[in-house]
């Protein structure tokens, strides 16, 4: 997906966090960061890039037309997200938008964190967006899949 590093300036050991849908990912992040760490989080991130009147939305707009956005032009996850589930070229259509807008956020992010603070980008699709690959290190949060069902069942 990336043709070259995207963080190839970045002048501190690249850390990531990752894991499942409710493999405690945000518990360990906290604890993390109760210990001094910087959490960047890409979906945070995702939800900033992808905000009303953001070129990322209006490229997403344009690619699957107005009815994935609500009555105020915000994006609307849900009826994106069957779009996108219905189809891998729809999928990496949407990727091909949105991850270079997010990798731009966590490079800007990367370069304001102080150099004596950890930072740590928590990224749930770290895989599967290609960027572990340019991680000095990764931190995976797993759980069995029965808790990660037991736990999404929640309320």
């Amino acid at each position: 997906m990336f043709k070259s590093n995207p963080f190839k300036n970045i002048r501190r050991p690249l850390i990531s966090l990752t894991g499942g849908i409710a493999s405690g990912k945000t518990l360990v992040a906290r604890e993390f960061a109760r210990l001094g760490a910087v959490i960047i989080d890409s979906d945070k991130i995702s939800r900033k890039v992808c905000g009303r009147g953001t070129p990322a939305l209006r490229r997403i707009t344009a690619c699957f037309g107005k009815g994935i956005l609500n009555s105020g032009g915000t994006l609307n996850r849900k009826r994106l997200g069957h779009i996108v589930l219905s189809s891998v070229n729809k999928r990496k259509a949407l990727e091909s938008i949105v991850h270079p807008a997010i990798i731009s956020e966590i490079v800007k992010k990367l370069n304001f964190v102080n150099q004596n603070k950890i930072a740590i980008v928590d990224a749930p699709l770290l895989f599967e967006s290609g960027l572990a690959r340019y991680m000095d290190k990764v931190i995976v949060v797993w759980v069995p899949q029965k808790i990660q069902t037991e736990r999404s069942a929640w309320p």
